[in-house]
């Protein structure tokens, strides 16, 4: 990617195919939106003199990117926070709006008592989704208990 190019633009370009992919793969296999990085130009990957791609030094440059990508949970500008006293409406919405990104087999007009694993939802993506609604909960020192 050049310096001039937006990530995120290029990632919604990118998505519609990544989701069609998706539904190929098995649950354990999906890649999820928010754990794509784009590779910078000024930062290719490490290369060996046969021109196979040294695995080790490559994850090693991009040690930041590759953490920023698992701590973005807390904040995913997608799905926003719970302030504490939130109503139950606001409160459904944000499940509905997590469950959306994390777990995209759960239909929209799923009922409230939907069995979530009847929708193919796996444990890593309970896992996600825990972690989603955790960061999303937190309130500073207080948190909300989900």
């Amino acid at each position: 990617m050049s310096p001039n190019q937006d990530a995120g633009e290029l990632i919604s370009r990118l998505w519609p195919r990544t989701e069609k992919a998706n539904v190929e793969a098995p649950a354990h296999g999906q890649v999820w939106r928010s754990k794509i990085a784009i590779a910078k130009q000024d930062k290719p990957s490490k290369r060996a003199a046969k021109g196979s791609i040294m695995r080790r030094a490559t994850l090693d440059c991009y040690h930041g990117e590759i953490n920023a990508l698992y701590s973005n949970e807390a904040s995913d500008d997608q799905l926003g926070n719970l302030p504490k006293g939130t109503d139950l409406g606001t409160t459904k919405n944000l499940l509905r709006k997590a469950l959306a990104l994390k777990c995209a087999a759960v239909p929209n007009d799923a009922p409230d008592d939907a069995d979530l694993f009847g929708f193919g939802v796996d444990s890593l993506q309970v896992l996600a989704l825990c972690s989603t609604l955790s960061h999303a909960c937190g309130s500073g020192k207080e948190k909300i208990t989900v």
